[in-house]
């Protein structure tokens, strides 16, 4: 008799523990979909945002750059991404010096987006998809549909920190603008030194 009650409750068990696997898998992959859709809207919502501001009839340069500096102080991860540019250099800065580089950076991102996105007058930006690639990182796929042109497909590394999204990264046409910008600067410091890269840095995008 105990035997037999034995052979019917392991197997019971055992279903109901993979019930319980079952569910809370199920449970877990639905978190994973609604924070995707949640990457997914956040990056449609500025997208719209941004192509609206483009579109804007009368608009000068200015204001375009002024609308950009809100979005990119709201929604971008700036001192991340400064600080990913500079690579081991911004380590060796004073604190006064990482203060003038980080806003000098910032007034160049506004001039990078803001010049780039007014090329997309009378686009369309659509997001189609997202994936997890750690995390707290959600890759949002996206294209810019520009009458005439070919689309323009635009992924966004987006971060979930502190209960806040930000953007990270930027990849357009399957170029990273971090990995652009970092290149860049580390050309530039190789060739005229930290201390006079900082200085042309810092008057140029004063």
């Amino acid at each position: 008799m105990k035997k037999f009650v034995v052979r019917i409750a392991v197997p019971l068990v055992l279903f109901c523990v993979a019930n319980v696997v079952m569910n809370i898998d199920v449970l877990q992959a639905a978190e994973v979909v609604k924070t995707q859709k949640q990457e997914e809207k956040f990056i449609q919502d500025l997208g719209d945002a941004a192509i609206g501001v483009i579109n804007k009839s009368g608009i000068t340069t200015k204001e375009v750059q002024n609308e950009f500096f809100g979005f990119l102080s709201k929604d971008f991860a700036i001192d991340n991404i400064a600080r990913y540019s500079l690579g081991k250099n911004f380590r060796a800065l004073s604190e006064s010096e990482k203060e003038d580089f980080l806003k000098s950076f910032k007034n160049m991102l506004v001039k990078v987006y803001s010049s780039r996105f007014s090329e997309y007058k009378a686009a369309k930006f659509i997001v189609t998809g997202s994936r997890k690639k750690s995390d707290k990182q959600i890759l949002v796929n996206s294209k810019i549909i520009v009458p005439n042109k070919e689309d323009i497909p635009v992924v966004w590394s987006v971060f979930l920190s502190k209960g806040i999204l930000k953007v990270y990264d930027v990849i357009i046409s399957d170029v990273s603008v971090s990995n652009i910008q970092r290149s860049e600067f580390a050309g530039k410091i190789s060739q005229q030194g930290l201390k006079k890269f900082l200085e042309d840095f810092k008057e140029k995008y004063k």
